[in-house]
């Protein structure tokens, strides 16, 4: 079942790269699946409790549906799949495409960011050692000194990006939590 915001003879024309669009709609029709059955496992499990999410009042949308035959406000799988999708969409690539936009127009022309003037065409770098090293978020020890204990006393609960050798956010590296396994368990 495809959504509705796209007409269906259009998935009927060939393209080059509709195999690579099939192959991601099927990926996220499998999450989605996936989320659901885990959701109402879960609430067959827990009875009357309040949605803590969307994916929560989804299910919980369908299960009224499946309890109650002569219901017609619940949503049925495919309706769910479709707003999993639109989620992803809305959330995703919404957001991507206004950030390439505002970083494009921020480019090209002078603009002001926290008081630092940027001038159009000028290279922006984010000095990381500097972040990392920053004296005013470490309690104990020059933050420039090798100590290990700091991630262990006061200052393990130091701000999150204090520390970003990693990067930060959600395009940080997906090894992160491996190598700081490794670390500890070599230097511990």
């Amino acid at each position: 079942m495809r959504t509705s915001w796209v007409p269906r003879w259009l998935w009927k024309i060939d393209l080059k790269y509709n195999w690579k669009y099939e192959r991601a709609y099927r990926l996220i029709h499998e999450l989605a699946e996936k989320l659901v059955e885990e959701e109402q496992n879960k609430q067959s499990a827990i009875e009357d409790e309040q949605p803590k999410n969307l994916i929560v009042s989804l299910v919980s949308s369908l299960n009224e549906e499946v309890n109650d035959e002569h219901a017609a406000s619940g949503l049925t799988l495919s309706e769910i799949f479709d707003e999993v999708l639109a989620m992803i969409v809305a959330g995703y690539e919404t957001t991507s495409i206004a950030l390439l936009w505002f970083i494009f127009f921020s480019t090209t022309r002078d603009t002001i960011v926290d008081d630092a003037k940027i001038h159009r065409g000028q290279t922006v770098f984010i000095a990381i050692h500097n972040i990392n090293t920053d004296a005013r978020y470490w309690h104990h020890a020059d933050p420039r000194q090798f100590v290990p204990e700091r991630f262990l006393a006061e200052d393990q609960n130091h701000h999150p990006l204090t520390m970003i050798p990693f990067g930060g956010g959600h395009r940080a590296c997906i090894g992160q939590e491996l190598a700081w396994l490794e670390l500890k368990m070599i230097i511990v």
